[in-house]
């Protein structure tokens, strides 16, 4: 009886075991898949840890046995995945920059071949010019021969009209004056129509042309702008005063006036696809909707550059970076990390500015986050009460957009445009009132954009001569 109870217990302690056991293996399973999810969501982002955990319960479904081993090689499988696509996004970069490469030096072998061309019929043109200017000589020095012999033999002549009346000898006296005369004037009219066409007319016509291509293409210019506004409904109104108030700001500025049209037309597209009264079938709505999109489009190119200029950032490339990046969050009404960054190059505004102009404040960890992220990262080091910068904030609202909402692009224009009109502060500062036309004033603090603004003034004024 006794060696049946010891039997009996053992077996249930072996079963209690077994089953604690297998609890602490479900557990440890548990937990390493938390941490390889919370490893890949840092790593990579939501998405990875997402498939992830949705591989695993394929997994599960499929009645498939799950290990430790198992668990870690699901993750290195997505890890590996992840590498793959990012491996083929740079391939495909490279061979983007590889044809952008290419297209360019075929531009430059193209351009040589054309100055060469150029140079080449130059070249002709210059002898043949010398080929006729001898040729127009030597029948100049023909006809001065043949007078020479005629003179000769009027001189002879003369002899025998002696004997004629006073009468005739007065005649022939006028006759031959008149001829000398007619004969001068004809050579000195064909030397001067000579001299005019190959040293007045012909280079003021080439003057003529390249000054015309140039007024031309800035007329073309402005007429595709004005299409552009036109087709996605912008008023003629409103489309003027948005390309006449980008161009003035263009020419009194560093940048080309066709970037300013540019992107000017791009924003106002971006502006008018969350502009409810822009896309009313309402009249009265639409010239409203439409006044507002031209304003606001203006009032965003130029904050961009004036933004620009107070960072001291007047390289074309860069600022144009920024028109990119405030169009795409308009567009989409989401700021993400990249465009962020890229607006940050352009305007040079730290992120903790850009972060505090939407209402984010520095606090300080609790115990709990440091607790919670040491679980996840090991390489962090902040100590509770440390400081949690808004900046570093604002980026955990748009990693985790999903459950928060994320950063509008709409809030992120409208507090860039409060700030750059001067009724908003960074907090512990005033308002500053000089940061609206601080590109203006940089347009005429160099010899170069002086000159630059020359150049743009005089192509504006050759442009209005051929604009309708």
């Amino acid at each position: 009886m006794l060696q049946a109870l010891r039997q009996v217990s053992a077996a249930a302690e072996k079963a209690e075991a077994a089953k604690t056991a297998a609890a602490d293996k479900a557990t440890r399973q548990r937990e390493r898949i938390a941490l390889n999810a919370r490893d890949l969501e840092v790593r990579y982002g939501r998405q990875v840890a997402d498939a992830y955990l949705a591989r695993l319960d394929q997994m599960r479904a499929a009645g498939e046995k799950l290990t430790l081993t198992r668990i870690n090689e699901t993750k290195r499988w997505a890890e590996l995945e992840v590498a793959e696509y990012r491996r083929t996004v740079a391939e495909a970069r490279t061979a983007a920059a590889e044809k952008a490469k290419a297209a360019r030096a075929a531009q430059a072998e193209y351009r040589a071949m054309a100055a060469q061309v150029q140079e080449t019929t130059l070249r002709r043109m210059e002898l043949e010019r010398t080929a006729t200017v001898r040729a127009l000589q030597g029948e100049r020095d023909r006809q001065t021969a043949i007078q020479r012999t005629m003179a000769e033999e009027l001189s002879r002549t003369r002899g025998t009209l002696a004997m004629l009346s006073t009468a005739s000898t007065t005649a022939a006296s006028r006759w031959k004056t008149a001829g000398e005369s007619i004969t001068k004037y004809g050579t000195t009219a064909t030397e001067l129509g000579h001299t005019l066409m190959t040293s007045v007319v012909a280079p003021l016509a080439a003057a003529g042309a390249g000054l015309t291509d140039w007024g031309l293409k800035a007329a073309d210019v402005f007429q595709n702008t004005q299409t552009s506004l036109r087709n996605m409904g912008m008023a003629l109104r409103d489309a003027d005063a948005l390309m006449n108030n980008l161009t003035r700001y263009g020419l009194q500025t560093p940048y080309a006036v066709g970037d300013m049209l540019t992107y000017g037309t791009r924003i106002a597209r971006a502006a008018g696809a969350h502009n409810s009264d822009f896309n009313s079938a309402d009249p009265r709505r639409q010239a409203r909707g439409s006044t507002a999109v031209s304003t606001e489009a203006q009032h965003i190119v130029q904050m961009i550059g004036d933004l620009a200029a107070r960072g001291g950032i007047t390289d074309s490339a860069m600022v144009q970076r920024g028109y990119y990046a405030i169009e795409k969050l308009m567009d989409a009404d989401r700021v993400s990390l990249r465009d962020t960054k890229q607006l940050e190059y352009a305007i040079n505004m730290p992120v903790q500015d850009l972060a505090q102009l939407l209402g984010f404040r520095d606090s300080q960890y609790t115990q709990r986050q440091v607790d919670g992220f040491k679980k996840v990262n090991p390489g962090f080091h902040a100590k509770a009460g440390d400081i949690y910068p808004a900046s570093a904030m604002m980026m955990e609202v748009m990693a985790n957009a999903k459950d928060t909402g994320g950063v509008r692009g709409q809030d992120l224009v409208g507090n860039l445009l409060e700030f750059w009109e001067g009724k908003k502060a960074l907090p512990g500062g005033k308002p500053d009132k000089t940061i609206r036309g601080a590109a203006e004033r940089l347009g005429t603090a160099t010899f170069s954009s002086r000159i630059s603004n020359m150049k743009e003034t005089w192509q504006q004024q050759l442009r209005a001569m051929f604009q309708t």
